[in-house]
């Protein structure tokens, strides 16, 4: 690769497929494209659904092709990448690109390492732990998207916190414009044109709580015919939640909807946004809810009550109070001028926070922070971007 091909930052993620930190980064990919810096994507394991949408020649993106039997191609691989395209800054997301990235960084001698920790991983063993322990000394800063995550990096993985940082997730608020129109005929597509919808988007597994909301369904649906439930999102508890809608007799008002890419027009159909979970660290879902303008009900759990306002952009709840979770619901439904308050109000503090352009400037500044620290700096831009929807050798 020649000097002309160079990339200040590249960022490592497992796949660009729709997931939370997935589409942080699909959010932040236009406003990459157009920075002073150089900015590349590596695809760990496989490109995914958005990385032809977001590649272009002001923003490569790569793929290794991960497999667990290739691990130590996959880090000489990754190494040889950062190498000839010159990296001055590897930006890792989510636990195992974060572990393979940071051995490929030290061994092609990368000047700054960052890790971005989008979620809790509870599931993480001793073994994990001690490796983010030990991995601390080669890793610049830790990113966060809520101080509920932070808390817990301190207290299980000795993280100080001079180490670690608070960088919200962004959400581009123009993907979330959706007309009239558009609104109207998703709602026809869908067989609820006649209906209050109160929708969700998430991954069907235990922390989201949907057999809760399940629940919650029958007995809003009970008080209020009127309601239909839709759920956008795959997971492996999907069939028993399906087997649980059918024996509560919801199948025709509870709508699981799979995998869906159409996100702004789904919550464009929607006229109240709920959240059942009981444990998140800031899901981006909501961040999207609330640049959609959507009144909000949520558990108030993680980074999320640092982000709803109780009663002015959104309502908050208990997490696993069934009948708080059907009270605010049905509360709502019935107040449509309180609904438009708490949506305009969520949609102003949404643009102010969460921007691409916002957080991207955070990001930058740390960035160059680092470098300062250490006598260096980014170099000028020399000659045309990389072309990037590649495989390096």
């Amino acid at each position: 690769m020649t000097d002309q091909q160079k990339i200040d930052v590249l960022h490592l993620i497992g796949t660009l497929s729709p997931g939370g930190a997935e589409r942080n980064l699909y959010y932040l990919a236009p406003s990459m494209a157009e920075s002073r810096l150089r900015y590349g994507i590596c695809c760990l394991v496989e490109r995914g659904e958005f990385a032809d949408e977001i590649a272009g020649p002001g923003l490569p993106v790569f793929d290794l092709g991960f497999r667990k039997r290739h691990f130590l191609r996959t880090v000489l691989r990754l190494r040889k990448l950062l190498k000839e395209h010159g990296v001055t800054v590897l930006h890792t997301h989510l636990y195992y690109p974060g572990f393979i990235g940071r051995i490929a960084a030290w061994l092609a001698g990368v000047p700054v390492v960052i890790t971005h920790e989008h979620g809790k991983t509870l599931w993480k063993k001793w073994y994990h732990r001690a490796f983010e322990r030990l991995a601390l000394r080669g890793t610049d800063l830790r990113l966060a998207v809520s101080q509920d995550i932070i808390n817990l990096r301190m207290r299980n993985e000795n993280t100080p916190p001079a180490k670690i940082r608070l960088v919200y997730n962004a959400v581009d608020p123009s993907r979330l414009e959706v007309d009239d129109e558009t609104r109207k005929k998703t709602r026809e597509a869908l067989g609820i044109a006649n209906f209050m919808v109160v929708g969700t988007v998430g991954r069907l597994v235990d922390a989201k709580s949907y057999d809760l909301l399940l629940e919650v369904a029958r007995e809003v649906c009970d008080r209020k015919p009127y309601v239909r439930f839709m759920l956008a999102g795959t997971g492996p508890l999907e069939g028993d939640l399906l087997k649980k809608r059918d024996a509560l007799g919801l199948k025709e008002q509870f709508l699981f909807l799979g995998q869906r890419r159409d996100i702004p027009e789904l919550l464009a159909a929607t006229d109240l946004y709920v959240i059942s979970s009981q444990r998140e660290g800031l899901p981006i879902s909501l961040i999207e809810a609330m640049m959609a303008r959507k009144p909000v009900v949520s558990t108030a759990v993680g980074g999320i009550p640092d982000t709803l306002t109780h009663a002015c952009d959104g309502i908050l709840v208990e997490p696993g109070d069934r009948a708080a979770l059907i009270e605010a619901i049905t509360d709502l439904i019935d107040n449509r001028s309180r609904m438009d308050m708490l949506g305009q109000n969520a949609r102003k503090k949404a643009v102010e926070r969460y921007s691409p352009g916002k957080i991207l400037g955070e990001i930058e500044g740390i960035y160059e922070g680092i470098l300062s620290s250490k006598g260096l700096r980014f170099r000028a831009p020399e000659g045309p971007p990389p072309e990037g929807n590649s495989r390096p050798e």
